[in-house]
C-alpha cells in the first residue's frame, strides 16, 4: 500500500494512524515509502463497533460501548473530514474496517447504521475528496488493486501464498 501511495501524483502532507498495533505498524511501513512522512497517532481512529441495523451484532455489544464508539467516530469525522485551511492537502488515515466503513456512510450522507452492509479488504485504499466548501466525494472504496489476488481478504481462499512473477 505504501508503494501504491508513492505512485500517486500528489505529495502527502501527513499520516495519521489509529493507536491499534496493526494500524501503527502499517503506518510505519507506509512512512518508509513516503519519505519519512510524520506519523501522528490518534485514539479517534481506533477500531470500535458502532451501532448497526444488525440485531445479532447489537445483541452482543454493550450499549455504552456502542454509544462511546459512535461518539468517537463522530468526533474523528469532525476532525479529519473538513476542508483544509492551508490550501490543497493530501492526508493518509490508517485505521481499521469498521472505522472506514462508518466514515464512508458519513461521506455519502447515508444512515451510519448501514456501515455493516459494506465489506472492505485488509490494506485497501479508500479515497475521499473534500472540497473547499465542505462537500465530499467518495473517489474509491476498498481498492485492493495493489495486492495480489491470492493475498486479498474476502475471497474465501483457504491458503494465502505470495506468488512473485518471473521476469
Amino acid at each position: 500500500v505504501g508503494d501504491r501511495l508513492r505512485s500517486f501524483p500528489v505529495r502527502f502532507s501527513i499520516l495519521y494512524s489509529s493507536t491499534f498495533t496493526r494500524a501503527r505498524e502499517t503506518a510505519l511501513v507506509i512512512r518508509q515509502e513516503l519519505d519519512g512522512l510524520e506519523v501522528i497517532e490518534s485514539e479517534l481512529l481506533s477500531e470500535c463497533t458502532p451501532p448497526t441495523w444488525r440485531e445479532d451484532i447489537m445483541a452482543e455489544c454493550d450499549s455504552t460501548e456502542l454509544t462511546e464508539c459512535q461518539e468517537q467516530l463522530e468526533a474523528a469525522f469532525a476532525k479529519f473530514f473538513v476542508p483544509s485551511l492551508e490550501g490543497v492537502r493530501h492526508e493518509v488515515l490508517v485505521c481499521h474496517g469498521n472505522v472506514i466503513r462508518y466514515f464512508v456512510t458519513r461521506v455519502l450522507g447515508v444512515d451510519p447504521l448501514s456501515w455493516l452492509r459494506m465489506s472492505i479488504g485488509n490494506c485497501s485504499l479508500t479515497i475521499v475528496r473534500i472540497n473547499s466548501d465542505g462537500t465530499m466525494k467518495l473517489l474509491s472504496f476498498g481498492d485492493v488493486g495493489h495486492i495480489p489476488p491470492n493475498l486479498q481478504t474476502g475471497l474465501d481462499l483457504e491458503e494465502r501464498i505470495l506468488v512473485v512473477p518471473r521476469n
